[in-house]
């Protein structure tokens, strides 16, 4: 759903919405956020982690466990009056995204 919202709501593209660090509350009082993602810093407990800090600072337990989910994502968008594919890779997993290279 972040994705969604990051590409739609925010206007992000393909990339960076996919890129959003993962967090959430599945049905319990622990508050998860993906640890394995390359921009949350789990050392020291994740003292030094604004997002993890801020969310302790608001009351939550934090769990930085490896999250299960990953995804990728294709848009449709329109470069310069053609419509184009833009796609994004978790950088939480082993995917990458090929294509052509647009030149306008």
């Amino acid at each position: 759903m972040k994705t969604v919202v990051g590409a739609l709501d925010w206007g992000l593209d393909a990339q960076q919405a996919t890129s959003l660090v993962d967090f959430g509350a599945s049905n319990s009082a622990t508050t998860s956020v993906g640890g394995e993602h390359p921009n949350v810093n789990t050392a020291n407990n994740g003292n030094d982690d604004p997002l993890i800090t801020g969310l302790r600072a608001l009351g939550h337990t934090v769990s930085t466990s490896a999250q299960s989910s990953g995804t990728a994502t294709i848009l449709r968008v329109n470069r310069n009056g053609a419509s184009v594919l833009q796609g994004g890779a978790d950088p939480r997993r082993e995917g990458v995204v090929l294509g052509d290279t647009f030149k306008p």
